[in-house]
């Protein structure tokens, strides 16, 4: 313990006082669990409900762990753990029948693996469930806000729809009865007319008649130069035949108004049982395991597939058997890990991609590079998801379902580089260079970055072109950078290509030179190397939900490797 440490503590332990009294506490009970005073340790000791206490001076509270004493052998205390049987053991139990052909491990290492796995489940309570179901409250509470609002422009709507109908209705009917007034008015003329002319026939049959009648009384000459008429008298005047209008009723029904009004289409309340990002974190082996395993002494090489790729470069592990590569051509093919190709596509333009990923519903992400797009392979369709303005290269998926694309902007006279997450719909920034301060290489033959995020949402980046490997906070501050270790077996300088996670949160990283695949911590600290695996030019490289590594080598060929064993 440090000295900074000490001086903490200490200071402490002015404010902390004894369980039983208000001096300062001085020792500490690992047994019960509480602070006491120099003073009442004495009256402690003498509690008759424990055979033994165990007290510590209250400093080395700090600095290790109450150990449990031995339920069968109770004046021992536990200092291993029975994986068989689960149970914290003493020395003496070892040598009993009950353990002697079980697995014994050192219960520090057990404390150890536990404290892991209480802060790697605290860290997906706080930074994945916590935020996500945060996020769906508040999307529920904007729902419930703006449910009324949307309801009354819908009614607003409806209305507006009824009075445009009333509208139309009317302009429909008053031009049905302007064309019954002038179709009457017309038929008025029109009788009129025939009335004039039968009219004007009828007078001159009256005055013929009163002319004969005149003639006959006379009994002049005049009646032997008469003329019959009467054929001009009986050519009447023609008579077209006038009928009135008919109004031909429509049958007004329900089904007929609402097809003229319209439909509401009533939405319903789906209750999603599934969440994408539940379903992700339940498929990745260290939700629940995460510190449950150990790396093997020898890795084991479970897999050898040839590819139909000369230069295969990119691999994202589908699942626990299947994997999406690609090379130098427009093709990206799926295979599982017998070397059966289950699935081929060819990318929208023509070129090969320069980063794969699987989304946490289990669809292909790839970078276009020159398209300046990201594009998405979904149900054997496939779809721009979202454009960028610079070229892209490396991509990742995160356990919220974020999608982290590093891009690079080779048109600039000094390559420019920077880390973007994809969220919600929208693009914000999360690495990139700063004034006075260069992050990524500048110069170099290539113009890509590989990004991978961590369990602990650090984010993971491989520079090409300084062939180092850095480590930033999720909000995008630098905190380490790696640039290589000496392997034992070769001096060549570290060519890093890819990296991937795996459960435990170590970073993998394939040095193509070395033949080796290099084992750092979250912090970017080498802690081994798999050299005995017989690589060659090592570079894709991939985890699957087994954790099992999946690696490309440069001559077409993938090997699949077992690196770790569970350990309780």
């Amino acid at each position: 313990m440090t000295d900074v440490e000490d001086s903490s503590i200490a200071s402490a332990q002015v404010l902390i006082k004894c369980h039983l009294c208000p001096n300062k506490v001085e020792l500490f009970c690992t047994s019960c669990d509480i602070n006491l005073c120099a003073t009442c340790v004495g009256k402690h000791m003498l509690d008759v409900q424990l055979l033994k206490h165990d007290v510590i001076k209250y400093s080395l509270k700090f600095a290790t762990f109450p150990m449990p004493f031995c339920q069968t052998h109770v004046e021992q205390k536990c200092d291993f753990h029975c994986q068989e049987c689960d149970v914290s053991v003493c020395s003496k139990c070892i040598s009993t029948k009950t353990h002697s052909q079980h697995k014994i491990t050192d219960i520090t290492k057990i404390f150890r693996i536990k404290e892991d796995i209480i802060s790697n489940e605290l860290f997906i309570l706080e930074e994945q469930i916590i935020p996500e179901c945060d996020r769906i409250i508040s999307q529920i509470k904007r729902d419930i806000l703006d449910l009324p609002k949307i309801n009354k422009n819908l009614k607003s709507e409806i209305s507006e729809q009824g009075q445009e109908l009333h509208r139309a209705l009317d302009k429909v009917i008053n031009k049905r009865l302007v064309e019954i007034d002038e179709n009457e008015k017309n038929d008025m003329s029109k009788l009129n007319n025939i009335l004039s002319d039968f009219q004007d026939h009828l007078d001159a049959v009256y005055k013929a008649m009163k002319n004969n009648k005149e003639l006959l009384c006379s009994r002049q000459g005049d009646v032997l130069n008469y003329k019959a008429n009467v054929d001009k008298f009986m050519k009447l005047p023609s008579l077209p035949a006038v009928t009135s209008a008919t109004f031909n009723r429509v049958n007004i029904t329900e089904h007929n108004i609402n097809s003229i009004v319209g439909q509401i289409i009533l939405p319903s309340i789906l209750y999603i049982e599934k969440f994408a990002f539940v379903s992700k974190l339940k498929e990745e082996p260290f939700v629940l395991h995460s510190y449950t395993k150990e790396l093997l002494d020898m890795p084991v090489i479970t897999a050898h597939v040839n590819t139909e790729y000369s230069q295969p470069f990119r691999i994202s592990c589908l699942g626990n058997d299947q994997a999406w590569i690609s090379g130098s051509s427009n093709v990206i093919t799926r295979l599982d890990s017998k070397g059966s190709t289950l699935d081929n596509v060819k990318t929208k333009s023509g070129g090969f991609p320069r980063g794969l990923a699987v989304s946490n519903e289990g669809d292909l992400l790839y970078t276009d590079f020159y398209g300046k797009s990201i594009n998405l392979v979904k149900n054997g369709r496939e779809e721009i998801l979202f454009n960028v303005e610079w070229n892209p290269s490396g991509i990742c998926c995160s356990a919220s379902g974020d999608i982290l694309v590093a891009l690079s902007n080779i048109s600039a006279e000094r390559k420019k580089f920077q880390v973007v997450r994809f969220s919600n719909g929208s693009l914000k920034p999360v690495i990139e260079s700063v004034e006075n301060q260069t992050l990524f290489k500048q110069e170099g033959v290539f113009a890509c970055l590989h990004v991978a995020e961590n369990k602990n949402g650090d984010i993971c980046i491989v520079d090409w072109n300084a062939w180092s490997v850095l480590i930033f906070s999720k909000e995008g501050k630098l905190k380490s950078k790696y640039s290589g270790k000496a392997i034992s077996h070769s001096q060549k300088k570290f060519e890093p290509r890819y990296a991937t996670i795996d459960s435990q949160g170590h970073i993998l990283v394939p040095d193509y030179h070395n033949n080796c695949i290099h084992i750092l911590d979250m912090n970017g600290k080498f802690i081994s190397a798999l050299e005995n695996c017989d690589l060659n030019n090592p570079n894709g490289i991939s985890i699957d939900n087994k954790d099992r590594l999946w690696v490309l080598e440069e001559k077409g060929k993938l090997k699949i490797i077992e690196y770790m064993k569970d350990i309780c």
